[in-house]
């Protein structure tokens, strides 16, 4: 729906905008996000916030679902494929008027790493009581963008949840570097439902109203610890309603010979305004 999720700008044509003059724009337009763009005579996009754009490498899932949403409603829906920083991504999109849905697959898994945190201290940094922590230990994990992922008892706890700048700050400065948080509770089994917030005030953003890359980590995460060797394993994640911008993101991952080969996230946007930048 309009003014829920994450907001983005789409250039269809963005030969000759470089990516100072993006972030101009963005400005003009009010957003912390530099504008998705696209180049029509190639495969190449420039998807972005400052989340990646700053750190190199990056992925994010809104600028992508959006854009691919965007140039479906001129051809009325069909596939596209993406050539970016992380590799090879491809969308499947279909459009209804000014609304649409989209799902992107990426070829790759996740990079996973344990976190090194006592529990207590954790907790305090997230201002929820010990017993709100779990059931799965912390972790690091990324499909471009790296995430510390915290598992929460219920959906309460991620809701009544508040980060703790004083205390991340001393974390970070320990050698976290720019910790993002991603913290999330739920049915984490299959086809589960999950409720996810995302923090990330190194890069000037108080919470996300949806983060599908998190999203994309998290399910691989899941995928590779089941026992089944192979599958495609489903979620469904609900994040933003804390800050007035609910969203919903499909999620899942594709696992053969128990290794995830491709992660897909999905989602809806509609169109609400066009325009011209001279």
């Amino acid at each position: 729906m309009p003014s829920a999720g994450n907001q983005l700008a789409v250039f269809p044509d963005a030969k000759g905008i470089s990516d100072t003059l993006m972030q101009a724009y963005a400005k003009e337009l009010n957003s912390r996000r530099r504008p998705s763009s696209c180049r029509a005579a190639s495969p190449a996009i420039r998807t972005g916030s400052d989340l990646h754009t700053d750190r190199g490498g990056g992925f994010a899932g809104h600028p992508n679902i959006g854009t691919a949403i965007a140039l479906a409603k001129e051809q009325a829906g069909g596939s596209l494929v993406f050539d970016e920083d992380v590799g090879t991504v491809r969308i499947a999109a279909r459009i209804d008027g000014d609304r649409g849905f989209a799902e992107l697959t990426l070829e790759r898994a996740a990079e996973i790493r344990p976190a090194d945190i006592a529990l207590a201290r954790l907790a305090a940094m997230l201002s929820l009581p010990n017993d709100r922590i779990g059931p799965l230990p912390a972790f690091s994990a990324g499909v471009g963008l790296p995430f510390f992922i915290v598992t929460l008892k219920d959906a309460e706890a991620v809701a009544t949840a508040a980060l703790d700048l004083g205390i991340w700050e001393t974390y970070c400065r320990a050698g976290a570097g720019r910790a993002t948080f991603y913290i999330v509770a739920g049915d984490f089994a299959p086809r589960g439902h999950l409720k996810a917030r995302m923090f990330a005030p190194a890069d000037g953003v108080p919470e996300d109203p949806a983060t599908g890359s998190a999203a994309a980590a998290f399910a691989a995460s899941l995928a590779a610890a089941l026992p089944d060797p192979d599958g495609d394993f489903a979620w469904t994640v609900e994040q933003g309603s804390e800050i007035g911008r609910p969203s919903r993101i499909s999620v899942s991952a594709q696992e053969t010979r128990r290794q995830v080969v491709s992660v897909h996230v999905g989602g809806n946007a509609v169109i609400v305004g066009e325009g011209q930048f001279n």
